[in-house]
């Protein structure tokens, strides 16, 4: 793609404001920030005086401006559908936060959505795009730990100071496993393909907020054997590991999910042959590499059939956590 990618932003969240749009401006050779939105004017004006671009007061105003080519979407998870559908609509390929939407039924509808129009509907996992990923499945791949066996991955945080925080909002779609939980599920996809499924799983929920704060469950693989387990929650000691245990070894490293842009990541090698070794590598900012991969995407109008086939499963499985936890929202009844 020789031109730049228009891109505008729905929503003033956190993530947007400290790692995405900064990673947009960064990107100035590949990227054109066309707007930020809110349904707040105030948070408008501020956002768009911060990063020097535009500010819109409606949703709508924004997805319609005929210049754009992209949108992100960094709204409440219970706001998703309605501004992705709408988004798709306007022609507009999307990037949105995890989760995509509260419901499987609704995945499924925006992906066909997405794939009857030929744009690319991807959720933001930015540490798909982290180099610690690539050099994790090449030590795989090399049988340095020999046969996988088993992963173990958890992503926990200590509770949010601000009580009014969407993710404590069961209205907005909030609760710990399509936050928290939806990484662990995501990396699990990565290393096991589609082929595993929620055996066991259990969750506590709040009764005065009516969201889940933690939970953890217990997955397996009908093909190759390999298991997984995990655990998730915010209301936890911080932890954000990944644990893959083969026959002949095992790979470890803390902070797969979240590793800062000037964090030096540390990948263990644990051998039964010659004990264990460290990696360390040089600092990456997986959001730029996103956004990037995001562009070649487009720029290459590839078949987008991957990122529909991971967004759907992904949905699976959180859907198949609430049934096997007794969480609220599942749809496979609905489905069957």
């Amino acid at each position: 793609m020789s031109k730049k990618l228009n891109i505008g932003v729905l929503g003033c969240a956190n993530i947007a404001k400290k790692s995405m749009i900064p990673a947009i401006k960064n990107l100035t050779d590949h990227f054109n920030l066309l707007g930020i939105a809110s349904r707040s004017p105030s948070k408008a004006d501020e956002f768009c005086n911060i990063f020097n671009t535009k500010a819109y007061y409606r949703y709508s105003d924004l997805i319609e401006n005929q210049n754009l080519d992209a949108i992100y979407i960094p709204l409440p998870n219970s706001l998703h559908k309605e501004w992705i559908e709408k988004s798709i609509q306007q022609g507009l390929h999307v990037l949105v936060e995890k989760s995509m939407a509260c419901k499987l039924e609704d995945v499924v509808h925006l992906n066909r959505l997405a794939a009857k129009s030929g744009l690319l509907l991807m959720e933001n996992f930015q540490f798909r795009f982290h180099p610690q990923l690539d050099i994790i499945k090449k030590l795989l791949n090399d049988g340095e730990i020999g046969s996988l066996r088993s992963i173990k991955s958890t992503f926990a945080f200590p509770p949010f100071n601000d009580e009014d925080n969407i993710r404590y909002s069961a209205k907005l779609g909030g609760g710990a496993l399509l936050d928290a939980g939806a990484y662990p599920l995501k990396i699990f996809q990565i290393f096991l393909g589609s082929d595993i499924q929620v055996l066991a799983a259990s969750a506590y929920s709040d009764s005065s907020r009516c969201v889940d704060l933690w939970g953890s469950a217990f997955l397996g693989c009908n093909i190759s054997g390999v298991s997984a387990h995990m655990n998730f929650g915010f209301d936890n000691f911080y932890q954000c590991e990944l644990e893959l245990i083969g026959s002949k070894g095992r790979i470890y490293t803390d902070r797969i999910f979240t590793a800062p842009a000037t964090h030096s990541v540390k990948i263990d090698i644990h051998k039964s042959t010659s004990g264990k070794t460290t990696l360390e590598l040089n600092p990456s900012n997986h959001f730029e590499k996103l956004l990037l991969n995001f562009r070649e995407k487009i720029a290459k109008t590839e078949d987008f059939t991957d990122e529909y086939s991971q967004n759907v499963n992904q949905a699976r499985l959180i859907d198949e956590f609430r049934l096997k936890s007794g969480l609220p929202g599942s749809d496979k009844p609905a489905l069957d």
